[in-house]
């Protein structure tokens, strides 16, 4: 799998057009940054304590996933 950041950097490669480099520049920091919105609300709906039921976070998981997607 690959980071966030080297994702962003094949979808929106560098090119020797000075043109395209600045848009794709621009483009892969709001792919970075979107993708690191979808971690911080997985995250943020994770439990707080180790006591939990693995089953009912992969739900809550998959809700807040399916939420973002809409």
């Amino acid at each position: 799998m690959k980071s966030i950041k080297d994702k962003a950097a094949e979808v929106f490669p560098s090119h020797c057009n000075a043109n395209t480099d600045a848009s794709n520049f621009k483009k892969r920091i709001g792919f970075e940054a979107g993708a690191n919105y979808v971690l911080d609300a997985i995250i943020e709906c994770m439990p707080k304590t180790h006591s939990f039921n693995p089953n009912e976070v992969i739900d809550i998981i998959a809700s807040v996933i399916k939420e973002l997607k809409k």
